[in-house]
Order: structure tokens, then C-alpha cells, then sequence
């Protein structure tokens, strides 16, 4: 494990430019403390742009245990309802306290960076089929996932989610369809993401949004 500096964080979460908007992996600190740190045109950071050469501010996202130093920047802070820390995002968090946080629990795995452009901009070919490789040495061809998607509308105006519901798909490997690519804020159109089987796909957007599906919009 590393310990890092502002530049490597900005090199890490900073996509090629021309590359698609996709989430850089969550950063693992050497004391098991997981969280996202995310910069970009749409998102909490300052400045709120793509590619920047350097940003101040990061949006931080879901740590896998509450960061008394990321608190007062929660997504709702100061208001009266409860906060779900490790279930919410971290607006303008600047960047000294985020390197900080990582440094005290151990440094992280290898972020050195930039990201690899062409696992940004390349997709996955197209196949029938995928490959499992098992530990004897054999191989089966497993059928390739079904692709499910979520969509709503707003007829019963308490159907749509939140921003840090929103997020929660993204991280998790969704695929969000925003409605203004550039202001996230005002919500989306729905999500999809591969999955096995349509119970799956219910039990994790459950899971990470809170919400049901089988209520009335």
C-alpha cells in the first residue's frame, strides 16, 4: 500500500480526454476502508469540469464506514433527518482532506495512473458466449448475462430517486441514462446493467436504492 500525494489523486480519478464518462474504481486503503472519489462535468467538484489539470475539490462517495472528517460535507448535513454516511455522497470535499483520510488508514493499492485509456474508450466485443476458466484447468461456456433495465416516470410524483440513489447505480455498474448529462442533479431516465437472472437485477437495485419496486408511482 501507498501513501499518496494531492497530484496522484487528481491523475487517478482525471479520465483521458475523449473517454466516455465511467466511475474510476473505489480506492481501498490498507485498513479495509473502501470509498469512491470522483471528479467531472456534472458531479461535486470544483472546478466542475472534465480533464481538468487540477481539482481542489472531489466529490467522495459511500465509504464503507463512516469518516468523522467527511461528515460535515454529507449530502444533507445540517438538516434534520438522519444521514446514512456510508450510504451517501460527499459534495466539494476538499482534495488535502480526502489524501488525508487515505494516508491515516495505511495508503491505498497503486493508483499511480493515469487510467488506461483503452479500457476507458474500448468496449467489450460482442459475444454469444462467455468463458469461466476454473482452477483445474478446464473451461465452461457460461451463457452471456441478460440485460435488465429500470425506467420510470413521474405521473404519481414520488416515484423518481434521489441523487445519491442515482449515484449508487452508477458506482455499482449501471448505466445511467441522465437527463442533463451535465446537471445530475435533476435525476434520470433509468439505469440498466447485465444481470443473470431478473431476480438479481430486482435485489440489487432494492438493496442499493431503498426503494420497491412493486409500489405504485
Amino acid at each position: 500500500m501507498d501513501t499518496i500525494t494531492a497530484e496522484d489523486l487528481c491523475r487517478y480519478v482525471n479520465r483521458p480526454e475523449g473517454a466516455p464518462f465511467k466511475p474510476v474504481p473505489r480506492i481501498k486503503c490498507a485498513s479495509g476502508l473502501v470509498l469512491s472519489v470522483q471528479v467531472g462535468s456534472g458531479l461535486y467538484c470544483t472546478p466542475r469540469v472534465d480533464h481538468a489539470v487540477e481539482y481542489t475539490e472531489v466529490e467522495v462517495g459511500f465509504p464503507s464506514s463512516g469518516i468523522t472528517e467527511l461528515m460535515p460535507y454529507a449530502e444533507g448535513a445540517g438538516y434534520d433527518d438522519p444521514i446514512d454516511y456510508v450510504g451517501t455522497v460527499y459534495p466539494y470535499v476538499p482534495i488535502e482532506i480526502v489524501v488525508g483520510i487515505i494516508n491515516r488508514h495505511g495508503g491505498c493499492e497503486d493508483i499511480s495512473g493515469p487510467q488506461t485509456p483503452s479500457s476507458l474508450l474500448n468496449e467489450e466485443p460482442e459475444a454469444e458466449y462467455e468463458v469461466e476458466e476454473f482452477p483445474v484447468g478446464t473451461y465452461k461456456l457460461v451463457k452471456k448475462l441478460e440485460l435488465f433495465e429500470y425506467s420510470h416516470n413521474n405521473s404519481g410524483g414520488v416515484d423518481w430517486l434521489g441523487r445519491a440513489q442515482w449515484d449508487a447505480l452508477l458506482l455499482a455498474g449501471w448505466e445511467v441514462r441522465w437527463r442533463f448529462p451535465n446537471d445530475r442533479d435533476k435525476g434520470a431516465y433509468g439505469a440498466d446493467k447485465e444481470f443473470a437472472t431478473i431476480e438479481d437485477a430486482k435485489e440489487e437495485w432494492t438493496r442499493l436504492t431503498g426503494g420497491n419496486l412493486e409500489e405504485r408511482g
